[in-house]
């Protein structure tokens, strides 16, 4: 434990560059947070999680800045224009590297020239679920449910364009049910309907839904992913069900910098991360956020990038849809 802190503080101290930042100026120039979501939510929590354990390993100050909306871009907007020193640092959901690329004709960045990928932070799996007053117990349940009749199929989702948006697309694809997923404004309006019995089913991070179902008052049916997950390891994978398209990797948040932040600071910032990551408080935190701790090195990130994007663009432009259309 000693040595891992004596490795922590030795790397961390020598974040930026003595040559560009001297020692004595890290408490001048605080490390900026930046997020695309509001306060309150699992990102904001995420951030504020990371924050508290950096403060101490750089040993100077850490803020978070919230600048929501506009599909995450404004946050974007001022990450990418800030010093390429390491010091602004975006922390940013999946989509907007592998599929926004695919669903806006026009983007205000471009992913692999304005960004550095640092570290994969955490990842999530999405679950489909529904109102615990429905029929269905399970999915093979539901799945002879939507069979039964037409127009049984939509589901809810929070906002156009996500990998949400499409797993419903994939789920109706695969098992031959004419399927739609319907924007809500929040995950929270998904859930009320659900609840409500106002649809029929609903899929989000399954993070916003565990503890509803541990309450009895939603089940939830499939989460995707290659394998179960462990935060709720009682719901099986859509693969095991035989729904093929959904064991892609889950979601994911990661750290990104400026374009052009130099390689050195890029990996200092990264193993700071790691490291943060690693605090047993911090990883309790994170799951009862519905988040499991992922960590990576800016290699590993970028390949992840690589994948998803391989995986996401035939699937969006098989669909046709366009966001800003």
């Amino acid at each position: 434990m000693k040595r891992n802190a004596f490795l922590l503080a030795c790397a961390t101290a020598m974040l930026l560059p003595a040559a560009r930042v001297p020692a004595h100026a890290q408490t001048a120039q605080p490390v900026k947070i930046v997020i695309g979501f509001p306060p309150g939510g699992a990102v904001d929590s995420l951030a504020r999680i990371i924050a508290e354990r950096l403060r101490a390993s750089l040993d100077t100050t850490v803020l978070v800045e919230n600048r929501p909306g506009a599909n995450t871009f404004l946050a974007m907007d001022t990450v990418k224009k800030s010093a390429p020193d390491g010091r602004t640092v975006l922390i940013n959901f999946s989509p907007a590297f592998t599929i926004y690329p695919f669903t806006f004709q026009s983007l205000p960045y471009n992913a692999r020239q304005d960004f550095v990928p640092v570290a994969q932070l955490v990842k999530f799996p999405l679950a489909l679920s529904a109102g615990a007053n429905q029929p269905y117990k399970n999915f093979d349940e539901y799945r002879q449910w939507l069979k039964a009749a037409p127009g049984r199929g939509p589901v809810g989702m929070p906002g156009a364009g996500t990998s949400a948006h499409f797993a419903v697309l994939e789920m109706g694809k695969s098992m031959g049910v004419e399927m739609s997923a319907v924007a809500y404004k929040g995950g929270a309006a998904v859930l009320a309907d659900e609840m409500g019995g106002h649809i029929g089913a609903g899929i989000d991070s399954i993070g916003s839904k565990l503890e509803l179902h541990r309450s009895g008052k939603i089940r939830l049916l499939a989460v995707t992913g290659s394998q179960r997950t462990a935060l709720a390891p009682e719901v099986p994978t859509f693969a095991e069900l035989g729904v093929k398209g959904l064991d892609y990797p889950s979601g994911w948040y990661g750290a990104f910098v400026a374009g052009e932040t130099p390689a050195d600071v890029v990996q200092k910032l990264s193993l700071a991360l790691n490291q943060a990551l690693q605090d047993p408080a911090a990883r309790k935190q994170l799951e009862n956020l519905g988040l499991e701790v992922a960590g990576s090195t800016p290699a590993e990130l970028k390949a992840t990038i690589e994948s998803d994007t391989r995986f996401w663009q035939p699937v969006v432009r098989e669909t046709g849809f366009k966001a800003d259309r």
